[in-house]
């Protein structure tokens, strides 16, 4: 449950859910055991925008493109900034900096070129979000509740 205090100490982060022929492309976080897109913390004058393109390429290898909805404005100064899907606030337990919360700009992505990533990610499909991947070992991955939903956002608002 979301503990709403302006006092808390928040972090800005920013996450890629990186979309590829219908799939969203997903990995075990290694401090939390949970199945998560690629993201992580703004870095110091970066833009929303410029962690999420750093964080997909830095953890998965891949360059990607936004994709939102355009606004159109009639000005050239100030820049827009692409608008997140969604911006969430999540309560984060970390063992090593205690209790905080993230405000999160989730955008949406697809690679530049055909994509190749490490073993350690996988390629959920709608079926496999909704019903869990299978591994080779014969584990099966559920990913979590939100997540499962942006991701079949993100698939489905590309199928169109």
């Amino acid at each position: 449950m979301l503990y709403l205090d302006k006092y808390m100490n928040k972090h800005f982060t920013s996450t890629g859910y990186v979309i590829y022929q219908n799939q969203v492309l997903l990995h075990r976080h290694k401090k939390i055991n949970q199945l998560l897109p690629p993201g992580g913390h703004l870095e110091l004058n970066e833009t929303p925008v410029d962690a999420v393109l750093r964080e997909v390429k830095e953890e998965t290898g891949l360059d990607v493109e936004l994709i939102f909805d355009k606004t159109t404005v009639s000005f050239s100064y100030p820049l827009h900034i692409p608008t997140p899907e969604i911006i969430l606030l999540e309560d984060i337990q970390d063992p090593e900096t205690g209790f905080h919360q993230h405000i999160d700009f989730i955008y949406f992505c697809i690679p530049t070129k055909i994509p190749k990533v490490e073993n350690t990610w996988i390629w959920f499909n709608e079926d496999s979000l909704l019903h869990g991947h299978t591994t080779n070992e014969g584990l099966l991955l559920i990913p979590p509740l939100d997540v499962v939903e942006i991701s079949l956002k993100a698939i489905r608002k590309l199928k169109n």
